[in-house]
């Protein structure tokens, strides 16, 4: 059956009367062009569109494949930012778990929860993440993470090729941080045997299980990440190991289907692609699946609401702190649109909303052809969210 999530997944508290036109809500509109420190999804700038609304600004910033019919969630997240910079209304109910509830039919959605207070003047952890170097270059990557606890350890570059060199990289890992959790992202390059045998070789490291909080899109697509987690549930040795989603669940309808599969034990979520912190709050109670925040490569303005979707979760998990969110990305831009960027400092990002520095974004503009499809995007995704 189709997945498909109606206007109900959107923040509940989206104002019914947008005006026509978007520059009507939205004070000041600028669009720029950051660079990056490195290539990044085949890219070495990113562009986003801040936007500034009734209480502050936001980011709208879908990728540019992104057409309007996805696209405008993240422009709804954007409005409910704008709105609510320090947490919005109608979201938090203490106690209420994300972990605890059953995989909902792909049509139901849980009430909105109330909030229990701001999720602005507070801090979430975040992880580092080791690329795939060679095993002797670990210790200085890990030198650049300042009292972060959990690292995501890339591995098969080459797909099944990298085994030998991927448990070296993990082995070193363990052995620098001794007091870290591990987590492994494969970017979905390992077929379902390969998997297996990755996984295999790599509980034979001392400490390795203890240590693995899950193993991230070990293959690509929903389907075998249920086949493979259902063989791994079947093996005694490898029956403890937990599959995460992430490439799954970058859509909003593609959590529901990954718990309904059965294909993970724990999800990947960003805020801006699944509508705003109210509305993926829904989404993830709605799978039953607990869940790590990432971004989608925002400027420090697009990261508070991120870091304030981790802080919500935690809330509505009972846990004492966020999962360490992957939202340390501020570090990729090469420049920023805010006077002091959003980079993590003791192994944490702040949740508060900042302000743009008219200057950075002036310096920064993006060129005018640039600005002018954003524009065209802007007002097709604004029809879209007025109509819905």
């Amino acid at each position: 059956m189709p997945y498909s999530l109606s206007a109900a997944h959107l923040p509940a508290d989206l104002p019914s009367d947008l005006p026509a036109d978007p520059r009507e809500f939205f004070t000041d509109v600028r669009v720029v062009e950051l660079p990056m420190t490195t290539r990044f999804r085949g890219i070495t700038s990113r562009q986003v569109c801040l936007l500034r609304g009734p209480e502050g600004w936001a980011e709208f910033s879908p990728f540019p494949e992104y057409g309007p019919q996805e696209a405008h969630r993240w422009l709804a997240a954007a409005i409910e930012f704008s709105l609510n910079p320090h947490g919005s209304a109608g979201l938090l109910t203490p106690g209420t778990s994300t972990s605890s509830a059953s995989p909902a039919k792909a049509h139901e959605v849980p009430p909105a929860p109330a909030y229990s207070g701001r999720l602005s003047g507070a801090r979430v952890p975040v992880n580092g993440t080791v690329p795939a170097v060679s095993a002797e270059d670990v210790p200085g990557v890990l030198d650049r993470f300042d009292g972060v606890g959990v690292f995501k350890i890339k591995i098969a570059e080459h797909g099944a090729a990298s085994k030998d060199a991927d448990v070296a990289r993990v082995r070193a890992v363990l052995a620098a941080a001794p007091n870290a959790k591990i987590r492994l992202d494969a970017n979905g390059k390992l077929s379902i045997d390969e998997a297996v045998a990755h996984l295999r070789k790599l509980i034979t490291l001392d400490g390795f299980v203890q240590r693995l909080e899950y193993v991230e899109q070990p293959v690509a697509n929903v389907e075998d990440m249920a086949r493979l987690r259902e063989r791994l549930q079947a093996d005694s040795e490898l029956c403890g190991i937990r599959i995460a989603a992430d490439e799954n669940t970058r859509r909003s309808d593609d959590p529901l289907r990954v718990a309904q599969l059965g294909a993970a034990d724990h999800i990947v979520v960003k805020a801006q692609p699944l509508g705003g912190v109210a509305a993926a709050v829904r989404i993830v109670q709605s799978c039953g699946l607990p869940a790590t925040v990432s971004s989608a490569l925002e400027s420090s303005i697009g990261l508070a609401a991120g870091a304030q979707l981790a802080l919500a979760l935690a809330q509505l998990g009972g846990q004492r702190e966020p999962w360490a969110a992957g939202l340390g990305t501020a570090s990729l831009l090469a420049a920023d649109v805010v006077d002091h960027p959003r980079r993590p400092h003791g192994g944490t990002i702040s949740t508060d909303p900042m302000d743009v520095s008219v200057q950075l974004a002036e310096d920064h503009r993006a060129p005018a052809e640039a600005q002018e499809w954003w524009l065209a995007r802007l007002a097709a995704c604004w029809k879209l969210l007025r109509e819905a």
